[in-house]
């Protein structure tokens, strides 16, 4: 194998990524799982080629058994549920899937947290380290690209202690593991100011293994690794698994903002490290990757080094505000937040907009993510141009402003300047950072600085008068589904891919070519994806919000809309968002969270969002999102598709009608700030029918419970309470349900006396999944439960939509 050389700062290797990596099926960016089921069963077309059947048939199904996987407990093909042996669909959900295999059963609890009082005596505080991606990066040994292989990875490498490389096989599968430069000494160095965390959304057996990498004497870690088998939810990481943790003494360390959506002012967000092609692709990165070219990055100014650096300063400053022997003073949130704030303090800035729009389109600069972010940083944002300026942030050279700087001897640069700083919590080298017009800056680049304006949403009276929302969409495997040209599988070839839809568009199938910044890919709109839109356009003002690149946004936007009726110029992409690999409202003008509604395949905004199973027609899809391991092929290489009429966008269509007239049914004509209809309320509301009526008691295992928590203080309490179901903690007249995970409980036998339904407590996480109560026949407890399935409910996906 080829000497890796390290070089470069973390500058070298990607940081912002347009989409989020996946680790065996789940996120690794934002926690979204790889495949949902939600809809009811998936209904397919059948046929290969051009020629496609009728859609919804479900003799042109694949059949099970054998299930190819499970997704939150469900069989990713044909929506059984698992059940050790399963041979039917009326099995109990399974636990975590990690490259097609589910975990075993942890056989202890998450260790508490440290008190304050023992943390101030020792003058530590808690972190919580991501793993995939912000500690090292893995890939499967038959992924490598052709480039790694001639430098030396194949099927057979070994370990190679001396670049830090070596092979794990969680759950059976041959995988390649490479550690971050500088992550043991990182881990040795914090270990002296923090009691540490493990926190990942892979799987125990994948965590516990890799973690070993990191801590082979478990003096860092010990037993404090959290895998998504003790998350709440699959697809996000919160505070609340770990017991004693308080948000005052938390920091966290990730590569995804997205992930921690509670817990936003205790993170360090850290840049991505792509070692392996893999990873690469999976980011839509079209660069070589570490590997091929034999480099990595360096110890001591890489990505790790500037995070410990940040934490040094963090823990100082924390006990440095400690002003009584409780600590009741220091807040570690509030420190980061003023760490953060001397980024750019002393710069004092302006901004040129493009000449090209005019004064109502400049009117809310100053409510701009790029202002905002500048002004966290400790800079001073100014409107005009005056004496106290230092920077002047230009997308145009030419604006009157920027010639102001040259003529001023100050510094121009884009906005990137800022991001960057945002990025690496340190002001940048100006110099690195010109400004340049459009047409010179790279295309597509995340985060690229842009004078394209996002259009303002209606205001509140408008809405109201008109009887519209405002509804955001996102675009990747919500709407459609896009593969490069070179990255089809051989079936799919086979398949006629490779004669007929990649030299010409075949509308009937709703395939498509289009060549965003010059990359041929091929798109596969989402059955009823037109329909869906236009429908929903009569009650929603619509945007279409992608972290792809523009010309990648538009070019596909056209597809979905090539008459503009729907979106007209509402497209947002990675180039409008402050943060390029994470979505908020603040990037489109005017939108208020009491009038909109998202519909995404990952978790964002949560009390405005319908979440969507992921559309994965390609194989490329389902290697991204690690299916390679599985038995089952993609949509495309079955020759199948969805179903318009029962299919996840028909699902969605309905989610938001019931949710348009809620809202306008709650509006009043003498609404006030005190009464006004509020679509996050109107959201809760639907969600609160799901269960209501039912009245539920939970006999919960001591494994699922923790020793010291009573069932009220569990997940799935709180999930049943948000479906609108009455939670008691003891047996009585009122119960119509009893929630049990071992029917040899006291209470599962109460309920078999008492004629009562005794159901395991997946029937509560899918009734969330579908926004429906499910019938109880489906989720018996009639059986002691195996170890897979004695963790299934804390993998389920919990939507909160």
């Amino acid at each position: 194998m080829s000497e890796v050389k390290q070089g470069g700062n973390d500058d070298d290797a990607p940081h912002c990524p347009p989409h989020p990596g996946f680790v065996r099926g789940f996120c690794s960016l934002c926690g979204a799982k790889a495949e949902d089921t939600e809809g009811g069963a998936l209904g397919v077309v059948a046929g290969t080629g051009s020629e496609m059947k009728k859609q919804g048939g479900d003799d042109n199904a694949a059949s099970c058994p054998p299930h190819p996987g499970f997704v939150d407990g469900l069989c990713s093909k044909c929506e059984a549920k698992e059940d050790a042996g399963a041979s039917t669909s009326t099995l109990a959900a399974a636990g975590n899937i990690h490259g097609g295999a589910v975990a075993s059963a942890p056989t202890t609890n998450i260790p508490r947290a440290s008190d304050r009082a023992t943390l101030l005596r020792t003058k530590k505080l808690i972190l919580i380290l991501d793993l995939d991606h912000t500690l090292l990066n893995s890939t499967s040994l038959n992924d490598f690209s052709a480039i790694e292989r001639r430098q030396g990875f194949t099927r057979n490498t070994k370990d190679d202690p001396g670049l830090e490389l070596f092979r794990v096989e969680p759950y059976g599968i041959p995988m390649l593991t490479k550690l971050r430069p500088f992550a043991r000494s990182f881990l040795a160095q914090a270990s002296t100011m923090f009691e540490m965390y493990v926190y990942t959304l892979a799987g125990s057996v994948y965590a516990k293994d890799n973690v070993k990498l990191l801590d082979p004497d478990g003096v860092y870690f010990g037993e404090r690794i959290v895998s998504s088998l003790e998350s709440k939810r699959p697809d996000m990481k919160n505070l609340d698994v770990i017991p004693g943790a308080e948000d005052a003494t938390v920091v966290i360390v990730d590569d995804t903002d997205a992930a921690w959506p509670s817990h936003q002012d205790n993170l360090i967000l850290i840049g991505r490290y792509l070692y392996f092609a893999s990873e690469c692709r999976k980011f839509d990165y079209q660069i070589e990757s570490l590997a091929e070219r034999g480099l990595d990055e360096r110890e001591h100014d890489g990505a790790l080094a500037v995070v410990l650096d940040v934490l040094n300063r963090v823990h100082k400053g924390f006990f440095d505000s400690v002003h009584d022997h409780d600590g009741h003073c220091a807040d570690v949130r509030a420190v980061i937040k003023e760490v953060r704030s001397q980024v750019l303090r002393g710069c004092t800035v302006v901004f040129s907009l493009s000449e090209s729009l005019d004064e109502d389109e400049l009117a809310y600069e100053e409510d701009s993510p790029i202002w905002d972010l500048a002004d966290e940083l400790g800079a001073v944002c100014e409107l005009d141009v005056d004496d106290t300026i230092t920077h002047v942030i230009a997308e145009d050279p030419d604006t009157e402003k920027a010639q102001w700087a040259r003529d001023n001897a100050k510094f121009l640069v884009n906005p990137d300047w800022i991001k960057a700083a945002g990025f690496s919590w340190r002001r940048q080298d100006e110099l690195d950072f010109p400004a340049k017009k459009e047409e010179d800056r790279a295309g597509g680049a995340p985060g690229s600085s842009s004078s394209w304006n996002v259009p303002r949403a209606p205001d509140r009276a408008t809405l109201l008068r008109t009887m519209k929302l405002v509804l955001i969409l996102d675009l990747d495997h919500t709407l459609l589904n896009s593969t490069r040209l070179d990255d089809l599988s051989a079936i799919e070839q086979e398949k006629g891919f490779a004669t007929s839809t990649i030299t010409k568009d075949d509308p009937s199938l709703e395939l498509f070519r289009v060549e965003p910044n010059g990359v041929p890919v091929l798109t596969k709109l989402r059955p009823f994806a037109r329909g869906l839109l236009e429908e929903a356009s009569a009650m929603f003002e619509m945007y279409v919000y992608t972290l792809a690149g523009r010309d990648y946004a538009r070019k596909n936007a056209k597809l979905l809309d090539p008459d503009g009726v729907y979106f007209v110029e509402r497209i947002v992409s990675s180039q409008e968002s402050s943060r390029p690999h994470m979505k908020n409202l603040d990037v489109i003008p005017g939108a208020e969270e009491a009038t909109v509604v998202i519909v995404d395949d990952m978790s964002i905004h949560q009390d405005n969002l319908i979440l969507i199973d992921r559309c994965l027609y390609f194989a490329s899809a389902r290697r991204n999102f690690e299916y390679q391991n599985d038995d089952s092929l993609a949509l495309a290489e079955r020759g199948l598709d969805e179903s318009e009429h029962d299919g996840p966008l028909a699902v969605v269509l309905s989610d938001l009608k019931r949710i348009h007239k809620g809202f306008f049914d709650s509006v009043r004509d003498d609404e006030d700030d005190d009464h006004r209809a509020d679509v996050q309320e109107v959201i809760t509301e639907v969600r609160s029918q799901v269960l209501r009526g039912c009245t539920v008691v939970f006999s919960l295992s001591e494994t699922l419970r923790g020793r010291d928590e009573s069932e009220e203080n569990f997940p799935i309490w709180d999930l049943a309470e948000q479906l609108g179901a009455v939670c008691l903690l003891d047996v009585g007249e009122t119960v119509t349900h009893v929630v049990a995970e071992d029917p040899g409980t006291e209470k599962a036998q109460w309920a078999r006396d008492n004629n009562k339904f005794l159901v395991d407590p997946a029937w509560i996480n899918a009734a969330s999944f579908r926004w429906c109560r499910q019938d109880e026949r489906g989720f018996p407890r009639n059986l002691r439960p195996t170890i897979s399935e004695s963790i299934r409910f804390s993998n389920f996906q919990t939507m909160n939509k």
